[in-house]
């Protein structure tokens, strides 16, 4: 029979910090560390080692002094973006999962985009969506020239859809393609165009609040990153992560190899 793993005191001790804190703001006071301690009926070793878990957890901070205690804290996407990729890697997630996961993951933030009524991220969008310049080597405006600029396209589109779950889980994928150095398959004069391209339809429908061009757009979005990922794997570009996805394309590539035989 599978033992059951009792909770230390500190734990649960952090459990009850822990849904105290999420219903609190940014900077609210907590408590002394003698309140606490008293509140929560626990030791002082015991109660260290329950800020210490949610300090890790980026829910609380000390203030030592006059006006000292301790204090809520919001934990920061970008750090817990961070040490989720770093979770994904140890694990070797391949750029393909990744593009397969982010597809639908942009459809679902840019399909809330069209119904965002905040002016001011509807003013940021417009910058992806300037007027073309075909005059232009690149027309479709500086921002989406640049990686940064299109790494910025997702995540604004994140917050205009007002689902902080897709925000978190597009930084993380973000995240892991830069830890990677994953974003070489955008690095082709011709594949930044094609890119841009669908971003500068996508922001423009979003716009214009047309719902429907949005879910298309974005469906071709998904199935170029795709394709640009098994062309690049085929070809011999892949990295250890994507071994798996490698694996997966070998009987295809033969299949083709085989057909293509001249007869004698």
């Amino acid at each position: 029979m599978k033992k059951v793993k009792v909770p230390t005191a500190g734990i649960v001790a952090a459990d009850i910090l822990r849904e105290k804190l999420l219903k609190m703001s940014e900077g609210e006071y907590l408590g002394s560390e003698a309140e606490l301690i008293s509140a929560l009926g626990i030791s002082i070793p015991t109660f260290r080692q329950t800020v210490r878990l949610l300090e890790a957890e980026q829910l609380l901070i000390s203030k030592r002094g006059v006006g000292g205690g301790y204090f809520v804290k919001k934990p920061n996407p970008e750090s817990i973006a961070h040490l989720s990729a770093v979770v994904l890697r140890s694990h070797n997630v391949s750029s393909l999962d990744l593009s397969e996961v982010l597809g639908p993951l942009m459809a679902v933030a840019a399909k809330g985009s069209v119904t965002c009524d905040d002016e001011a991220l509807r003013s940021e969008l417009k910058a992806y969506a300037e007027p073309m310049d075909r005059s232009n080597e690149f027309p479709y405006g500086e921002i989406l020239e640049t990686k940064e600029g299109r790494l910025g396209f997702g995540q604004l589109l994140s917050k205009m859809s007002k689902n902080p779950a897709i925000l978190l889980f597009i930084t993380i994928i973000q995240e892991v393609g830069s830890l990677q150095n994953e974003y070489y398959i955008f690095d082709s004069r011709e594949r930044s165009i094609a890119m841009a391209r669908l971003y500068w339809i996508l922001a423009n429908k979003i716009l214009e609040r047309d719902a429907e061009s949005v879910e298309a757009t974005c469906l071709s979005l998904s199935k170029l990153m795709t394709e640009w990922r098994l062309e690049d794997i085929s070809h011999g570009n892949v990295s250890k992560y994507d071994e798996a996805a490698l694996e997966l394309i070998k009987p295809k590539n033969a299949m083709v190899k085989k057909g293509s035989r001249k007869t004698t």
